[in-house]
């Protein structure tokens, strides 16, 4: 029978952990694997577990495709919905251009603007190029109290003071475009041409929802119409 040893046995590795003691990161290692703990795992690991486990249902390749998905910009312009673009904040409607057009004199007058100018290019196009081009107007309108505001914050800012519009024929629909003010006022910098885009933002939009309501009441009428013909 082997007598008692007070000693420890040496390591396998023959390092002697009171001469040579291990690294604080290694001693806590060995303690919580002593203790029978084990580390979290990373989020990466997670995931990749989660992906490989869904990957016979395709959610795997749903979810890199939506990850992976690059933005894209709209082609096409929304209908009933306003499209935001860097120079110009657009709208297409189903309404007549004219219809369109009358609507949109009767919003500005409402609002204190007054009609500058009304600029027909399919007719300026053909008189001066001989070419066609599908109907379109431009309309400028001003508020004298914006004008106001505008050269008050800054005498180089007269081009907040007309605002322009473009209506244009697009098949059955009429697309209008309004400048887009907060580019050039994010442009300049000045707190009060920023705050005057913001409000002129807010009354196109407005414009735009009347467009928006006009339209619904407009087809809501003609299916009206075309169940009381029907037999």
């Amino acid at each position: 029978m082997l007598p008692l040893c007070r000693h420890k046995l040496p390591r396998a590795d023959g390092v002697d952990e009171k001469r040579h003691p291990l690294p604080q990161s290694r001693q806590s290692k060995r303690a919580k694997s002593a203790h029978g703990t084990r580390a979290s795992p990373s989020i990466g690991c997670i995931a990749k577990k989660l992906l490989h486990s869904a990957s016979h249902a395709g959610l795997a390749q749903r979810v890199l495709s939506w990850w992976w998905a690059p933005v894209r910009r709209p082609r096409r312009r929304l209908r009933a919905v306003a499209l935001n673009r860097e120079f110009a904040l657009c709208f297409q409607t189903k309404l007549p251009l004219e219809q369109s057009l009358a609507l949109l004199q009767k919003f500005l007058c409402a609002e204190g603007f007054r009609i500058a100018s009304e600029l027909w290019v399919d007719e300026e196009i053909q008189r001066h190029l001989g070419l066609r081009w599908p109907r379109s107007v431009i309309l400028v309108a001003w508020n004298p109290f914006v004008a106001y505001q505008s050269l008050l914050t800054d005498p180089d800012a007269g081009i907040f003071i007309p605002l322009h519009f473009t209506l244009t024929e697009n098949g059955a629909y009429t697309a209008v475009a309004a400048t887009n003010y907060t580019l050039f006022a994010r442009l300049s910098g000045r707190m009060g041409l920023q705050l005057l885009a913001r409000e002129l933002m807010g009354k196109i939009r407005q414009f735009f929802g009347q467009l928006a309501a006009r339209e619904e009441s407009a087809s809501s009428k003609s299916v009206h119409a075309a169940t009381r013909e029907a037999p």
